[in-house]
């Protein structure tokens, strides 16, 4: 009777700040969501943004018929839920058409349309909140941005397309993730310090010690010598982590980090494709073989230990 009671209060403990991170959760999105919006000029549909890009609604609908199915800008967010995906695809298309520099080249389009997309930009925003504290500037810049010069002749899904292209913006704007390295593969891959760690030798690794820690004061000591960033660095501990979890991983190439599972648990992680997790992996343990090989062979250093987890094929 006691554990049955015990196990009781324990479930209803549980069940109670499920609940409770739940809604914590929401009130941040929330908030999230009204930051961006603010920063758009578009969270006041009684500012002078929204009620511009209102009054040309019909105007707009004359011209594009795919929108006359909605009386009123303010009912096009609702209206899109229920659409079908052409109907909501074509009228959001139109949208980005009038906006479009090489469409109408009328910027409360974009206005409008960045409306639309608000909720899930504030998603992005949220995700990435710990990133850098301006995340909700970037976002709302990055939206309006993707809005204004999305491609509409192009036959890419509307709202998909943008809040991707919003995301990869910001990932190029905090040098992480797949925007990066599709902005300036040379910059994502540089690591900034101060001129006087420049000239500061890596220390060698002790022997002994469990894996894990050989690991993590390895990768320390190459991220120290800007053998990789710091990115490449927490990129393959998560790696290391997610293999773990993996039977068998250990027989898999390169240590099991380039195990499937593995590489798309960390895609999942940082927003980008696990082909690019595999690509940047392969070259950072390259990069990591190399430099092994060179502490291993200096007079005193002991790294050489290292060499069959980062060599293996």
């Amino acid at each position: 009777m006691f554990l049955t009671s015990v196990r009781v209060q324990w479930v209803t403990h549980r069940d109670t700040r499920k609940r409770d991170l739940s809604a914590m959760s929401t009130a941040r999105r929330k908030g999230t969501e009204m930051s961006v919006a603010t920063m758009l000029g578009v969270y006041d549909v009684e500012g002078l943004s929204m009620v511009e890009a209102r009054r040309n609604w019909n105007s707009w609908a004359e011209t594009e018929p795919s929108l006359s199915s909605v009386e009123d800008l303010l009912r096009l967010r609702a209206w899109t839920r229920t659409a079908g995906t052409r109907a909501r695809d074509d009228a959001l298309r139109a949208l980005a058409k009038i906006g479009s520099a090489t469409g109408g080249d009328d910027t409360t389009a974009v206005t409008a349309l960045t409306w639309v997309l608000v909720p899930g930009a504030a998603t992005i925003a949220h995700r990435m909140s710990d990133l850098t504290p301006d995340i909700d500037e970037l976002v709302a810049t990055q939206l309006w941005i993707a809005c204004r010069t999305f491609a509409w002749q192009n036959g890419r899904p509307v709202a998909v397309s943008i809040l991707r292209d919003t995301l990869r913006g910001v990932q190029a704007e905090v040098r992480v993730g797949d925007g990066a390295w599709r902005r300036d593969h040379t910059w994502a891959k540089t690591k900034c310090v101060e001129p006087a760690r420049v000239a500061r030798l890596p220390q060698p690794l002790q022997p002994g010690g469990d894996s894990i820690s050989v690991l993590l004061e390895f990768l320390s000591v190459a991220n120290e010598a800007a053998v990789i960033s710091s990115i490449d660095q927490r990129m393959l501990i998560d790696l290391a982590v997610a293999s773990e979890d993996v039977p068998g991983s250990g027989r898999r190439g390169r240590g099991g980090l380039m195990t499937p599972v593995a590489s798309e648990a960390v895609a999942a992680k940082w927003g980008m494709s696990a082909r690019t997790v595999r690509r940047r992996t392969s070259a950072s343990i390259d990069r990591l073989a190399a430099f092994a090989t060179a502490v291993a062979n200096a007079p005193g250093d002991t790294v050489d230990h290292a060499q069959p987890f980062l060599m293996s094929a």
